[in-house]
Formats: structure tokens, C-alpha cells, sequence
């Protein structure tokens, strides 16, 4: 007979180690990575107050049946203390005819401190969690509020941006009709580059409210709790269209 580290030993030699492999994530469903694995960015990207202020609610919610499981100890603290006991007597006194016996029962017992100050101890638990519950509903009613401030300002800011998208393709238009009619021979190039202007001024406030627009969805999205897609974020925004960050 072998010993057990003789025989992990067998095991260990009979034991073929298998090269790595690079597999898309699907693939990789249920197998051990053969190194460490570091993300390229900060995760999450932004502070998430909302997430954080759920988090502190789930807390305080914790916090809560804590202090309500006081209240009902401190409850439990005046009542009396009950303990059976039992024993055998014995006296020496030899005119008694049964001078030996035996009892049992059981003896309830109060403190008289914790008699006394068990009502303000329980008025005490009892503020405690009515404080404890009511920071648990301020937390709610304040992530509920930066969730719907934030959403106002999203739809403010495209509005504002659909706005300027108006804007900039008449400010195009008027600068077509100025080439046409300098080409006609009826407009002055003085009209032509006032009407070129106005364009790429119309052009760069759309870019600007397009760049405010992000940063509101961004915001809304932190409220919310949801996790941006960095690959997006790479690359050039599109210009011509909002729709889809209705």
C-alpha cells in the first residue's frame, strides 16, 4: 500500500497540462483563464451617486429591523427573570418524622433597575429607528429626484438640439440661395459669405448642443444606474441625427 502523497503524486504525473486557447467571451463560458485579467478603463466611468444612494438605502433598510430588533429587546428586559430550580433538605432535628424532603418549581425575578428604566430605554430604541427609517426614505426621495431632474434636463437639452437642427438647415438653405443668385448675377459675394457664415455658426452651436446633449444623456444614465458602453463613446458623433437618443 502507498502513501496518499505517493499517490497525489501518481495523479499529479499522470496529469497533462493543456496550452491556452483565445476564445471569444460566449466561448469562454466555463473555463479558467490562464492569467490575470485587468480592465483597460476605470469601472464603473463615473461616480454613480444613484447606485451609491441604493446602496445606502439596502443599508439603512438593514439598519432598520436592527434597531426594531432592539426595541423588542429592551421590551424583553422588564419582564421578569424565570428559572426552575431543585433540591433536596435535610434537617437534624430528630422530634420531626420526616426530616429529610425533596422540592422542585421555578422563581421569577425582577430587576429593579432595569424595571425602572425600561420605559425610557424603549422610548430611546424606538427613536432610534423612527430616525433610522425616516434617512432610509430621504435617500429614496432624493435618488428619485436626481433621476427625474436628470431626465428633465435630457429632454430640455434635445429639444434644444432638434431646435438648432432646424435652424442650422435653414441657415444652409439661405446660403444655397445666396450662391444661386450670385451665380444669377442679382446677389453681391458680401451677401454670399454673410449667408456662408451664418451656416458654420449654425454648423458649431449644433456641434456645441450636440456635445450638451451627450453630457445630459450621460448624466441620466449615472442616475439611473446604467453602465455606458465605452466602444461608443470612440469614434465620431453623429451629426445629422438625435433620434436615437430619444
Amino acid at each position: 500500500m502507498i502513501s496518499i502523497a505517493q499517490a497525489q503524486q501518481i495523479i499529479l504525473d499522470a496529469v497533462t497540462i493543456l496550452p491556452s486557447q483565445e476564445l471569444s467571451l460566449l466561448q469562454a463560458l466555463g473555463r479558467i483563464t490562464t492569467q490575470e485579467l485587468h480592465a483597460p478603463w476605470d469601472i464603473p466611468l463615473a461616480d454613480y451617486s444613484a447606485m451609491d444612494g441604493y446602496a445606502f438605502s439596502a443599508t439603512g433598510e438593514a439598519q432598520f429591523r436592527i434597531d426594531v430588533d432592539d426595541v423588542h429587546t429592551e421590551m424583553l428586559k422588564s419582564l421578569p427573570g424565570i428559572g426552575p430550580y431543585m433540591g433536596g433538605h435535610f434537617d437534624s432535628n430528630s422530634f420531626l418524622i420526616y426530616n429529610s424532603w425533596a422540592d422542585a418549581g421555578l422563581k421569577m425575578a425582577w430587576n429593579l433597575v432595569d424595571l425602572m428604566s425600561a420605559p425610557k430605554r424603549i422610548d430611546q430604541s424606538k427613536a432610534v429607528a423612527e430616525t433610522t427609517r425616516a434617512r432610509r426614505l430621504a435617500v429614496a426621495m432624493a435618488v428619485l429626484t436626481q433621476v427625474h431632474v436628470s431626465e428633465i434636463q435630457y429632454r430640455h437639452a434635445l429639444k434644444e438640439y432638434r431646435l438648432t437642427e432646424q435652424m442650422a438647415a435653414i441657415d444652409r438653405r439661405i446660403s444655397g440661395l445666396s450662391s444661386k443668385s450670385r451665380e444669377a448675377g442679382s446677389g453681391s459675394p458680401m451677401e454670399e459669405i454673410k449667408a456662408e457664415a451664418a451656416a458654420m455658426l449654425s454648423t458649431l452651436r449644433r456641434f456645441i448642443i450636440y456635445s450638451d446633449l451627450q453630457a445630459a444623456k450621460a448624466r441620466m444614465n449615472a442616475a439611473m444606474g446604467l453602465d455606458p458602453n465605452p466602444p461608443a463613446l470612440q469614434g465620431d458623433p453623429p451629426v445629422g441625427d438625435a433620434d436615437g437618443l430619444s
